[in-house]
């Protein structure tokens, strides 16, 4: 079955406290007529922590929507790549996601396209997580804030930090 450890989580605790903490971000910001597109959603978790939220997740691996729809019938998700949306929302959300792909800067400027007030996501901050966990990316998030800039964020802030990761808001 899907579980957080398949997405490189250590633990169901380690995933809760993510979803959590990206869900306290959109309760202090979030309109509440305002729509969320979660790029990246794998089986669509954080779904359960937004229930009043008008909510798209998108995925492009078929077994996790699959799964995000099974756990959800009420919410919409959609078979994918970031990159090929043309349905924005309001909020853009990258919970883990750019920590695991290849292609985190081109995924990082798809979300943006994709949100009308702000974009949310976490990177991994360089240097706190072992040599061995070679299958993460990590990020200076001064560089990290710049690129986003440079894509027409207004104001940057770190929202939320733990030992290994920062939660970052990008504003329109």
């Amino acid at each position: 079955g899907m579980s957080p450890v398949m997405m490189f989580y250590n633990s169901d605790i380690q995933h809760r406290d993510k979803l959590c903490a990206f869900a306290h971000v959109l309760r202090r910001n979030r309109r509440c007529t305002d729509s969320v597109i979660d790029v990246g959603c794998g089986y669509g978790q954080l779904a359960s922590y937004l229930p009043d939220a008008p909510y798209l997740g998108v995925d492009p691996v078929p077994a996790m929507v699959a799964a995000a729809r099974l756990r959800y019938p009420r919410r919409e998700f959609v078979c994918q790549d970031a990159t090929s949306v043309t349905r924005g929302a309001a909020w853009a959300l990258l919970v883990g996601v750019l920590n695991s792909v290849p292609n985190a800067a081109e995924l990082l400027a798809a979300a943006w396209r994709l949100c009308s007030t702000a974009l949310v996501a976490d990177v991994i901050h360089h240097g706190t997580l072992p040599e061995t966990f070679t299958n993460l990316n990590r990020f200076r998030p001064g560089l990290v804030a710049t690129y986003i800039r440079q894509l027409g964020a207004r104001r940057i802030e770190v929202a939320a930090r733990s030992k290994y990761w920062r939660i970052l808001v990008a504003w329109k």
